[in-house]
């Protein structure tokens, strides 16, 4: 609007600058302020700009307060001709000079717009001042036309097109933030933001044209003025009833749709909780006539019942039987007997997969059971499939001696029982061939127990055959090469020689084969002695003992923290043992070899390591390195039965841990394990 107005005086377009022919023009300087204060207005609702839309404000405010100060103190800063000379008023003082009204509205909106994001409420009680000398002049206007309505001098008044401009700004304020501040009255969809919307704007507009109305008549007509005043108080009085009544009646119809909304969610909260009894109850137990006695209590609660009962079918759905009911009366038809599916209700149910409401039994179909239901003075009944593995397995039937007992609404609720229902029924199925099943697999595992037992008997009778039968053999061949070599040596031809060397190795080789496969063999039949042990001195020990095959090498063995654990103290010295040597062995080709024996804590476990700077190995074959006879090296490369780490693997599993290896080709491997957990019953591990 402003920048119409502006346009308007630099186009000299009167109709832009009053808004009217023959009204008085809006200022350049109030023209421009309008502009400041509606920037500020559009820009306060970006959070980038709304340090600009301040400074825009303030711009509003500095031009109201300094015309107010000209007026004031009797000054003239030149404000009002910076743009336009404005000459345009006779019988003005001050040419080209906005009102001391409108510069008191734009400080006023300028304060408004400057506290609009911070302090709405401040901001909205700021704008319905501003609305009001806006409307005041605009209701002046009406009365008086452009003359002074109340005998002051003609400077004070605003132009009409101004108080309009005012009016507009402050609805925009007003309407920034309806959410906060008092506007969330008016906005609000609770009884009082109806009658303000209702009454607000009505009243007004009703009361301006009752009094014009009042003074044309005084001025038209020869009636008294009394009469007249008289008259228009008996309209004030009748239209003010009309409208008091009107909106008693609709806060009554609201009362009503309260008080209905409340005993709704009252009647919903009591279902809902009542449904929670039930889903408790469904699953609380696998004893499926327990579910049901329980489930009936409950349904007593939720929906009109004198009959009850679970319908269960044959595989083929051919037939079907009463396998649970609830009755308040002697029943027609009883429990255990098999009835045709053919010509029953069943049928459509099985047919259809839906419920099935009647509000008096047949009007949805002559069935074979309606007459004995008549005759038992049922009414009205509920049908709900129950399905099972994408099949009807039965019927839950609810059955009332009034007609028309249950609605939809009774059926949405019932529905999702009947879903939770049919869960209960296949658990308690799956529960019992679960029961059959374990019976069963009770009885295998008796059986597999004792064939286990007679296949370690075996296994421990093949290890005394291999430890006497193997080695009477071995000790002899590897007794008779040594005293070839020993005594005869110069008479054998040098081949002989080497082949005497090879019988040698391959028998001592052989023999220490079959002292690690019985050792192997008898770890999963050791009884596992635990006890405090301290592992540090474990492999200070086994060092000692390995203190031969270092002898000769540069190699550098640090033995870091190892916190004392439960173990057996034989079967940790083997393992310890079979982890150095491993790193002895496969460090033998490095000039600097390193070892490193430690632990570290993980999550709250202690996990012990073995660490060295030898060959390593691809880690994508570490899922062979723990199996019996599995190499990742070469036996001309290093020595080794390939039996050492299986056995280090069984130990482990003995105590109840885990153990694995992190390895790069030619920069070391580190074989971590634990010792904690329960001893492992897995012979085969």
């Amino acid at each position: 609007m402003g920048c119409l107005i502006l346009m308007g005086w630099a186009l000299n377009v009167e109709f832009l600058k009053s808004g009217f022919p023959g009204l008085q023009a809006v200022k350049v300087n109030a023209a421009l302020a309008f502009v400041l204060c509606g920037a500020s207005l559009w820009l306060s609702n970006s959070r980038r700009y709304a340090h600009l839309a301040q400074v825009l404000a303030m711009g509003a405010i500095l031009l109201g307060l300094l015309t107010l100060g000209e007026y004031i103190l009797g000054l003239n800063l030149g404000l009002d001709l910076v743009l336009i000379n404005d000459s345009s008023m006779p019988g003005s003082h001050h040419p080209g000079r906005m009102a001391p009204l409108a510069s008191l509205n734009f400080a006023v909106a300028g304060i408004s717009l400057v506290f609009l994001n911070s302090r709405p409420r401040m901001a909205q009680m700021l704008a319905l001042l501003v609305c009001s000398l806006g409307l005041l002049q605009i209701i002046s206007f009406v009365y008086y036309g452009s003359k002074s309505a109340y005998g002051f001098l003609s400077y004070i008044q605003m132009p009409f097109l101004a108080s309009l401009t005012f009016l507009i700004l402050s609805a925009g304020i007003l309407c920034f933030r309806p959410e906060e501040g008092f506007m969330v009255r008016f906005i609000s969809r609770g009884p009082g933001g109806i009658i303000m919307r209702r009454l607000l704007l009505p009243s007004i507009i009703f009361l301006i044209v009752l009094d014009l109305a009042e003074d044309t008549i005084e001025v038209r007509s020869h009636l008294e003025p009394n009469f007249v005043d008289a008259l228009a108080a008996i309209v004030v009085v009748s239209v003010f009833v009309g409208i008091l009544w009107w909106n008693a009646r609709d806060l009554d119809m609201v009362d009503e749709k309260r008080k209905h909304a409340e005993d709704e969610l009252s009647h919903y909260a009591r279902r809902l909780a009542i449904l929670n009894r039930v889903d408790h109850v469904l699953t609380s137990s696998l004893d499926i006539r327990q579910v049901y006695d329980r489930f009936v209590e409950e349904l007593q609660e939720l929906a009109p019942i004198d009959r009850t009962s679970i319908v269960l079918l044959d595989e083929p759905r051919e037939h079907w039987t009463m396998a649970m009911m609830w009755s308040g009366y002697e029943l027609i038809i009883g429990e255990g007997e098999w009835r045709s599916v053919k010509g029953s209700v069943i049928e459509w149910l099985v047919a259809q997969r839906l419920p099935l409401l009647e509000s008096e039994i047949g009007e949805k179909g002559n069935w074979t059971e309606n007459e004995p239901l008549r005759r038992e003075g049922i009414r009205s009944r509920v049908l709900l499939p129950l399905i099972g593995s994408g099949e009807v397995i039965g019927v839950l039937g609810l059955a009332s001696r009034q007609p028309a007992a249950y609605s939809e609404k009774d059926l949405d609720i019932l529905t999702p029982l009947a879903d939770q229902f049919s869960l209960a029924l296949e658990n308690s199925r799956l529960y019992k061939q679960v029961k059959l099943q374990s019976a069963d697999l009770e009885l295998k595992v008796e059986e597999r127990t004792a064939q286990l037992q007679a296949a370690n008997k075996e296994l421990e009778a093949f290890s005394y055959s291999v430890s006497h039968d193997l080695r009477s053999p071995l000790r002899a061949v590897d007794g008779f090469s040594r005293i070839l070599q020993e005594e005869h040596l110069s008479e054998l031809s040098p081949d002989a020689q080497h082949y005497l060397s090879l019988v040698r190795s391959n028998t001592v080789q052989m023999g220490q084969l079959i002292d690690d496969l019985l050792a192997f063999s008898r770890m999963s039949r050791q009884a596992l002695a635990k006890r405090s042990v301290d592992p540090a001195e474990i492999a200070r020990q086994v060092l000692e003992e390995l203190q031969s095959e270092l002898e000769g090498r540069k190699v550098e063995v640090i033995v870091g923290d190892l916190p004392e654990c439960q173990a057996d103290p034989v079967m940790l010295k083997r393992l310890f043992f079979n982890l150095i040597s491993n790193a002895i062995k496969i460090t033998s080709k490095k000039e600097a070899a390193q070892i490193e024996i430690g632990s570290i804590n993980n999550n709250g476990i202690t996990t012990y390591f073995v660490k060295d700077n030898g060959v390593g190995f691809d880690m994508r074959y570490s899922a062979k390195l723990f199996g019996v006879f599995q190499r990742l090296h070469s036996e001309s490369d290093y020595e080794g039965t390939g039996v050492g780490l299986a056995l280090v693997q069984r130990i482990v599993h003995r105590h109840g841990g885990r153990i694995w290896a992190e390895a790069e080709v030619d920069k070391g491997a580190t074989f971590y394990f634990t010792l904690e957990g329960r001893e492992s019953h897995d012979r085969q591990s």
